[in-house]
């Protein structure tokens, strides 16, 4: 039976790959402060690692010229760490074509499974390795991409809303001279709102802990990222809700190039809406058990 030690072991030996790629084409490593998640499960180390394979892949087209894909996710309630190494293989394999295609003899040896690594070991190992990857992309993830996961969000903020009968509010004014730092912060609160929803509703959730890094420090990834945890636990939201659709291709997607300033209002827009479903929630408790 698959732990999430085996799956802690193969993101050891995914940065291991990652990082004799980093010595071949002389990129620098990310040496960044780590994450003070605590607390995680399965879920949103699935989703985690589904950003890692979408990196992996984007790297491996980059060098290649070859897309890969994922299987369809199984229902959040249902994902456990089998679902987990599966994303993992398919990101290690986009890595390893990489290096086929550059000739790296070298290997990396996957370490001894330590029993005792839970969840949040995982997490925060991919999280590196995410890091890590992102240095390698010659087109590393940007607000565009972070945008469309939060235009996603929005999506599920606002089915949650309707089922809990509260109205999505109105997005805010657009504000110029956004960084992405600012972006984060955002994302953070929003993972911060819905904490608070899932301690209402009797659920479990991720505590991120405190931001990990300085306004200044943020790139693009980094949001790219944590909204992918923020995705994990919309969709974990709105899979408790028996019957409610998800959202439509037209709230999932939006054209054109984006900069921070339009990822910061849509993530504004997003945390007002769990603002809302947080009162909602506090007088209603059983909305969202099922």
């Amino acid at each position: 039976m698959i732990q999430p030690a085996n799956c802690y072991a193969r993101v050891q030996l995914i940065l291991g790959e990652l990082d004799l790629l980093r010595q071949e084409v002389g990129r620098p490593r990310d040496d960044r402060p780590t994450y003070k998640i605590t607390g995680a499960a399965p879920r949103e180390v699935f989703f985690e690692a589904t950003a890692l394979f979408r990196k992996a892949d984007r790297f491996c087209f980059e060098r290649t010229g070859e897309e890969g894909y994922l299987p369809h996710p199984p229902a959040a309630a249902d994902i456990e760490p089998a679902h987990v190494l599966v994303v993992l293989d398919a990101a290690l394999d986009r890595i390893r074509q990489v290096k086929d295609q550059l000739h790296i003899t070298e290997a990396t040896t996957e370490p001894a499974v330590d029993p005792a690594r839970q969840p949040t070991d995982v997490l925060g190992a991919v999280l590196e390795a995410s890091r890590q990857l992102n240095r390698l992309l010659d087109q590393p993830f940007t607000p565009s991409d972070v945008y469309q996961l939060l235009t996603l969000g929005a999506g599920y903020a606002a089915r949650l809303c309707a089922h809990a009968g509260v109205e999505m509010p109105a997005p805010p004014p657009y504000e110029r001279r956004k960084r992405p730092g600012d972006v984060f912060a955002r994302v953070w609160a929003c993972l911060g709102a819905l904490r608070e929803v899932s301690a209402t509703a009797g659920l479990t959730m991720l505590e991120p802990g405190a931001a990990p890094y300085a306004v200044d420090d943020v790139l693009p990834s980094d949001c790219y990222d944590a909204t992918s945890l923020l995705i994990s636990e919309l969709v974990y939201l709105h899979s408790r809700v028996k019957g409610l659709a998800p959202p439509g291709a037209a709230e999932m997607y939006e054209v054109g190039h984006k900069i921070p300033a339009h990822c910061y209002r849509r993530v504004a827009h997003l945390e007002s809406g769990l603002r809302a479903l947080a009162v909602a929630v506090s007088e209603q408790p059983a909305l969202l058990r099922g």
